[in-house]
């Protein structure tokens, strides 16, 4: 009887290596480890870059809100250039202004006032402000398009008078629409635009924060407290705001 002798591993294995343990098994050497940790880490690097956009886009730019406060001043002031220094609400519908829809109570009509000097109604959106509509223009602006709020009482003039601001600015922890009548007694405070949405906060402590345009131009990014200061500056003079 005749037997068959087995052929060599060699004969039959093409991973099969003289002199190995292990015949059909090839190690990473030093080299390839390090290009596949280097990939690892480049893929990580981009996922973690693509995500903080990612987040920064849903939350939107708070800065954003500080450049359209500064474009709507510029309206208000090139408006009161062409009244005779009046501010819409001191100039009557029949001449381009306001006067006539402050019992209202709605802040659109004073920025609808201003349709040649502001052309874009986005520039009435705050990026971190989730509820309000984005799809109006300056002519069929109402209050559900706005995210700042609007003083009735101010004169160009009084240069240190609080002349608009984020629309969360507020007498109760919620955010509020409508009137308020704010003097040096007034008890208020920043509000989250809606329950769970951050609006604008410190990046320390995620403090609520809103911003107060003033008269002159100066632009003031305030917490709480600080918005309790400047209220109390404000003294005995009642100023008329109207929250969209």
């Amino acid at each position: 009887m005749r037997t068959r002798t087995p052929a060599p591993a060699a004969a039959w294995n093409p991973f099969f290596r003289r002199g190995t343990p292990f015949s059909g098994l090839h190690g990473f050497t030093l080299l390839e480890m390090c290009v596949v940790l280097a990939t690892l880490l480049l893929l990580t690097g981009v996922g973690l870059s693509r995500l903080r956009e990612a987040q920064k886009a849903a939350r939107g730019n708070p800065l954003q809100c500080q450049q359209n406060l500064q474009q709507i001043w510029m309206a208000f002031q090139d408006f009161a250039t062409d009244h005779a220094g009046r501010l819409p609400w001191q100039v009557s519908m029949r001449e381009g202004g306001s006067l006539e829809s402050i019992p209202g109570g709605q802040a659109a009509p004073h920025f609808r006032s201003l349709t040649n000097t502001l052309r874009n109604a986005r520039v009435l959106l705050c990026p971190v402000d989730p509820i309000r509509h984005r799809k109006a223009t300056i002519s069929t602006l109402e209050d559900s398009a706005i995210s700042y709020f609007v003083n009735v009482s101010a004169t160009l003039g009084a240069r240190n008078q609080v002349l608009a601001g984020d629309r969360t600015l507020s007498p109760t922890p919620d955010a509020t629409t409508g009137e308020i009548w704010v003097d040096g007694r007034s008890e208020l405070q920043w509000a989250s635009p809606t329950p769970g949405a951050p609006g604008h906060q410190t990046w320390e402590a995620g403090e609520q924060t809103g911003n107060l345009l003033f008269n002159s131009g100066t632009l003031m990014e305030t917490t709480s407290p600080q918005l309790q200061r400047v209220v109390r500056s404000i003294g005995v003079r009642t100023n008329h705001f109207i929250l969209p």
